[in-house]
């Protein structure tokens, strides 16, 4: 049923199913022996007579269909070999109509005399890999006795319509429900799917396959089987604890799902059947316990054993028993399969000599397939895997980290231990964990190193129609450092700044510096409740506002408008020198405050020598100089603002400073960009994305720095179309603005780049030794950029701020950033998502916890969850799911007006849901992956059918219809998934018969799958009187995976 499936979503997923199976011949064959026996094979096998409807998960056999055996002679080509992988190639990419058998195709080819190669391509509807020995045994068996004028005598063969109904009893029988409870227990709590690859799928998935090959010789095997030997285990079982460990490695978790299939004509006893019989097992390894590769091997060997006892399952029935949420074009368990294929015996062809193997294989339904055959007297591993998941460079990486592994154990019989770190000589060799080694005057601070830069500018700032020389913003911020510290502002002193945007807001930044004081950033649209927090912790000497600025939250705190120490008659030269209150390189520049888990925010305290370091790193890469003008449209709250702010300061560029308006107004900053002639812009991947939305279209060159939070894939194809030059910036608060970068040139695999200049970057295993290129970690940034720690909290800069183990060959303080990541093939830094459950929204850092314990504070709410969830590509929202404290419900407006009152805007959910109770996972916890989808909840809540915003077009309308009569559910939308509206594969062919019936035309399963129902229906004719789908007759039996009602057409 699940391959039927796939066959189904287009032509790509239909050429994936074809298996290939190239038998070489050498010595004199004799021909028309082969061709008999060949004939007679092809000819008892019922498989390849078997036809497919295309609409319903039918088979029935056409007695009329006979595979015949085709035949080209190469030996008179120049180039033999080319000639023979060509044609191999060209057989492997046939395209068959699962309407018409055989859906194969046989080929013998002469290479050169005494040299053949027999060639079977055939679809997986009808073959497995249980196939390919039935049939090289039987042709070998009829071949021999042609030779010797005997009758062949094999046995009857198996029918495949007997296999299937007698499967699909079992299946829905006992043994089948006992099966699928036991599965359903087993994996009650199953792990995410293992993303091994490093390519994100662009849209609809292609179903690309390449191979890489890796054969393990003589000495290697036997000391691979003597190794499994004292786990009483076999060589199935160590390969397949070596994989379980490689996943862990390369996912970072120790809890993996494996695909492997088992032959289902063994289940049922019918060792003669050509046919797909392939169960697909999706198998657990639990490795959490494991200290070594004893326990690893122990764990595997016993896993496999149990799941054997239960072969009744495949994926697809298994996803929809526990109600997993579908995946559309890929596996709903795991993409990750394993197989060990045994040796065929062969000697049936003697005295010709006769090898087996798989030919090019066209296509992958997976991500990918780690496949083994026993030789002779060798191990032969083929990687297959997806191009939509996989770069050629990190699946060579996988390979040869697996290789490793597996040759490590059969060499030197040695147990794996430290899996996934890296030796003495990759650690010695890994220079893409440092910067590159830059000097800088460390000693100074920020404003003596952009102030004598500054001077001479004559065109440093622009706000509004203004523009400023940088002899007068200095003069106005020596005039204010003057007024500060007439009132003892110096060294060890943190002055609030609580200003509009504007240039006073930028002189009193390089003023505070000037003064020897840190500044503390203060949004005045944050509330009062979240200022005042922020002002206990800080311990403001003074803060500089805005005149009509309204401080309720100040006190006592003394208070100062910048404007009346700008005047023109006070004295604007330098500060003299006061070594008690001038600050050094060492000493903080300022404080930002981020997001805390424990609900209350925490003061992030920056040097002045991890600034200079920063704006010396970034003006050499991504490079800023004097002809450049960059748009600033951060808030000074937000870190990266100083990129934006000091950065043309520092190297003669100018700033366009955009006021609030402009920065929040997509629109408006268009017209700044293109007004200004801007050629340069830092900002998250939201305000990208808003502004292509808005219809900006750049210009070629123009530099995009983004940063914040994970660029998308989407984004980045975008701007690289646009002819613009993005570079992909990452770093937390804590090493100073960013600390990587990347000039993105590869959409498809996206990186976060190589440490910027004197910063170290790091990926350590848990207990903080470097893991190999490729293992996933947790990153650790140290060197220059390091902040002094965390205002007034010496334990949380103890823990997050450390050193690590002295083996570890690492010098200096680390900062633990909670962030995954590896190293890739290529030396770049690839960033995975977070260790904790700390989100990134609009390039915010934000401690869920903070906003649960604020809506914790709701009389009305009992449990809460906040969590991002990307409702479309790169629209990422935050979400408060809530449930009642008693019989009251909560008003999800009262509640956000409640978090409206205490947190700055950018902590406050766009979607607060209300639930009857959050979903659990078996063990008690909060199941983060089965809350709903915030826009279906309310598109349920509110809408009807007529309310839909689709509904003027007469095809949204109808496919609509169909797809609210199919699913039972009036509340679906135009712009809603069918899949995350509860649907799954048999229910998409069922909308799919329909809209055919309507239009003449079926719908794109794929597109059905990744889109919205609105594209889809866009793409569809009118719908008219079209003719009833026709309904074969005869010997129809269903599909066997059909009864699990699967929501996916996901194998290998």
């Amino acid at each position: 049923m699940e391959r039927w499936l796939a066959a189904n979503f287009d032509d790509r997923g239909m050429l994936a199913l074809n298996e290939t199976l190239r038998l070489e011949l050498t010595g004199d064959l004799d021909l028309a022996a082969f061709q008999d026996a060949a004939r007679e094979i092809f000819d008892r096998h019922g498989a390849f007579r078997l036809a497919f409807d295309d609409e319903q998960p039918r088979q029935h056999l056409d007695g009329t269909a006979r595979l015949q055996l085709e035949r080209i002679d190469l030996d008179r080509r120049p180039d033999l070999l080319g000639a023979l992988e060509s044609l191999c190639d060209e057989y492997a990419n046939t395209r068959f109509d699962m309407g018409q058998p055989p859906l194969a195709r046989a080929l013998l080819i002469r290479v050169r005399p005494g040299h053949h190669v027999f060639l079977l391509v055939v679809s997986h509807l009808i073959f497995d890999g249980w196939s390919s020995s039935v049939l090289v045994r039987e042709l070998a068996q009829a071949y021999r006795a042609r030779t010797q004028g005997l009758d062949s005598r094999l046995p009857e063969a198996d029918s495949p319509v007997a296999f299937a109904v007698a499967e699909r009893d079992r299946f829905d029988g006992p043994a089948g429900q006992a099966d699928l409870a036991w599965w359903c227990d087993t994996l009650r709590d199953v792990p995410e799917a293992p993303r091994i690859g490093d390519v994100a799928p662009a849209g609809d998935r292609g179903f690309s396959c390449a191979t890489l090959r890796h054969e393990f010789d003589t000495a290697t095997l036997k000391g691979l089987r003597r190794r499994a030997v004292p786990g009483k285990a076999t060589l199935f079982h160590l390969l397949l604890a070596c994989l379980a460990s490689e996943l862990a490695d390369r996912t970072g978790r120790p809890r993996v799902v494996v695909g492997v299939p088992y032959p289902g004509q063994a289940v049922a006893g019918r060792h003669h059947l050509v046919g797909d019989g392939a169960l697909d097992l999706p198998v657990l390894l639990d490795l959490s316990q494991a200290e070594g590769f004893d326990e690893t091997l122990g764990i595997a060997r016993d896993a496999m054993i149990e799941a054997l006892e239960h072969p009744n399952i495949t994926q697809g029935t298994l996803a929809r028993a526990l109600g997993l949420k579908a995946n559309g074009d890929r596996p709903p368990i795991s993409g990750v399969f394993f197989n060990l294929n045994p040796r065929v015996p062969l000697t049936g062809f003697e005295p010709l000599v006769a090898s087996v193997r798989e030919a090019t294989k066209p296509g992958l339904l997976s991500e990918a397939f780690f496949n083994f055959y026993e030789l002779n007297d060798s191990l032969l591993l083929e990687l297959h895997y997806s191009r939509d998941f996989f770069s050629e460079g990190h699946a060579q990486q996988v390979l040869d980290g697996l290789v490793e592994r597996i040759a490590g154990l059969g060499t030197d019989d040695r147990a794996i231990e430290g899996r996934g770190r890296a030796t003495t000589g990759e650690r010695g060799a890994a220079a893409h964990c440092s910067g590159p080694a830059l000097a800088y005057p460390r000693t100074i601070r920020v404003d003596e190193h952009v102030c004598a830069t500054l001077r001479r500018s004559e065109a440093a700032l622009v706000f509004h129609d203004t523009c400023w020389r940088g002899e007068d913003l200095d003069d106005a911020a020596n005039r204010l450092a003057r007024a500060l510290r007439e009132r003892g502002i110096g060294r060890g002193r943190r002055v609030g700044l609580c200003l509009e945007r504007g240039p006073t807001m930028l002189v009193a930044v390089l003023a505070v510096l000037k003064s020897g004081a840190a500044y503390v950033p203060l949004d005045p649209a944050y509330p009062d409740a979240r200022l005042q927090v922020i002002a206990e912790d800080a311990g403001f000497d003074l803060v500089l506002a805005d005149a009509g600025a309204v401080l309720g939250w100040l006190g006592s705190v003394q208070r100062l408008d910048p404007t009346e120490a700008m005047a023109p008659e006070v004295d604007a030269s330098p500060l003299p020198p006061d070594p008690e209150r001038d600050a050094s390189g060492e000493d903080p520049a300022y404080v930002i405050f981020t997001s805390g888990s424990t609900g209350r925010p925490k003061g992030v305290v920056v040097p002045h020598r991890a600034v200079v370091n920063f704006l010396t790193s970034m003006a050499v890469e991504p490079g800023l100089d004097a002809q450049d003008r960059l748009v600033a449209v951060t808030t000074l709250c937000f870190d990266i603002s100083v990129l934006e702010l000091m950065l043309p300061l520092a190297t003669g560029a100018t700033l366009i400073l955009a006021d609030s308006g402009q920065a929040a107004d997509s629109e408006a900053l268009i017209r700044l960009l293109d007004d200004s002639r801007a050629t340069v812009m830092q900002a998250t991947p939201s305000t990208w994305r808003m502004l292509l939305e808005t219809g900006w279209t750049g210009r070629e060159g123009f530099k995009a720095l983004v940063g914040g939070e994970a660029l998308p894939p989407t984004l980045a194809r975008e701007l690289l179309a646009l002819g613009l030059e993005p570079w992909n910036m990452y770093g937390p608060t804590e090493t100073t603005v960013w600390s990587s970068l990347w000039p993105v040139r590869d959409a498809d695999a996206i990186r976060v780049g190589r440490p910027i200049a004197n910063t170290t970057i790091h990926v350590l295993d848990a207990g903080l030794m470097p893991c190999r290129p490729g293992s996933v970690g947790e990153i650790f940034i140290g060197g220059d950029g390091l902040a002094l720690g965390y205002l007034g909290r010496e334990d949380l800069t103890r823990e997050r701020f450390l050193d690590a183990p002295e083996q570890a060959g690492i010098a200096g303080p680390l900062y633990r950033t909670g962030d995954l990541g590896r190293w890739d093939a290529s030396g770049q830094l690839e960033h995975l998502g977070r260790a904790d459950f700390q989100l990134k929204v609009r390039g915010h850092r934000i401690e869920p916890g903070e906003i649960e314990h604020c809506i914790a504070r709701h009389p009305d709410v009992g449990q809460t969850v906040v969590v991002a969830r990307e409702v479309a590509p790169g629209d990422v929202r935050l979400v408060a799911y809530v449930t009642a404290r008693a019989a009251h419900s909560p008003d999800p407006a009262s509640v956000r007006q409640h978090l409206v009152d205490a947190l700055p805007n950018y902590l406050v959910p766009q979607h607060v849901v209300v639930l009857p109770g959050l979903p659990l996972t078996p063990n008690g916890k909060i199941d983060r992956n089965a809350l709903p989808c915030p826009l279906t909840v309310v598109a349920h809540a509110q809408a009807s059918a007529a309310a839909d915003t689709g509904a003027e077009d007469p095809r949204v309308e109808m496919l609509l219809e169909l797809v609210r009569e199919v699913l039972g559910d009036p509340g679906i939308q135009a712009n809603d998934n069918f899949f995350e509206s509860g649907g799954h594969s048999l229910l998409a062919l069922s909308v799919a018969a329909r809209v055919k019936a309507r239009t003449g035309v079926r719908p794109n399963l794929l597109r059905l799958a990744n889109s919205s129902l609105r594209i889809v229906a866009m793409e569809l004719p009118s719908p008219g009187r079209a003719a009833e789908p026709e309904v074969r007759q005869g010997l129809g039996r269903r599909l066997l995976r059909m009864i699990g009602g699967d929501r996916t057409g996901q194998q290998r």
